[in-house]
């Protein structure tokens, strides 16, 4: 291999650390405290231009964010767990697509969901889990049935 087409091992260290110093900043709970809020602001934009159910719907939506982050704001830990920042990374897709517009197909909320719940519950059954993050999760999950409760309306 000539040095062109390849990374030396010090410059792979180096990569490695600064993905891995990233991947832990983006799991401090304050971090997560502004991405959840930042969701919430998204929603409430899409809220303001919106009437009846979706707009309460989305109310509900920008009240769990709220909740989920004023948990993240006194997570007593340096980090939550990774499969939390997975079901926050759900939650803004979640968003995302509501952004972007739901349309008639209101499926991908329903496999974002699925995901969440599938993600929790792994963790959930493999990790003893410290008791700020089974609460910060729970409301993760609920901010996730939120977007889901969008998709599918109980009538």
């Amino acid at each position: 291999m000539t040095a062109a087409t390849s990374i030396g091992a010090p410059a792979a260290a180096t990569s490695i650390a600064a993905a891995r110093a990233e991947f832990d900043a983006d799991r401090d709970p304050r971090m997560i405290r502004l991405r959840l809020r930042g969701i919430e602001a998204a929603v409430s934009t899409v809220r303001a231009n919106l009437a009846g159910p979706e707009s309460a719907a989305l109310g509900e939506v920008a009240q769990r964010c709220h909740g989920a982050a004023a948990l993240a704001g006194t997570h007593s830990g340096t980090a939550v767990p990774a499969e939390l920042l997975a079901v926050l990374d759900i939650a803004d897709r979640c968003a995302r697509l509501v952004v972007l517009g739901l349309g008639p197909d209101r499926l991908p909320l329903l496999h974002l969901a699925t995901e969440a719940e599938q993600t929790l519950t792994r963790w959930s059954l493999e990790l003893p889990a410290h008791d700020d993050d089974r609460a910060l999760g729970r409301e993760l999950l609920s901010t996730v049935h939120a977007f889901l409760a969008l998709a599918y309306p109980l009538r």
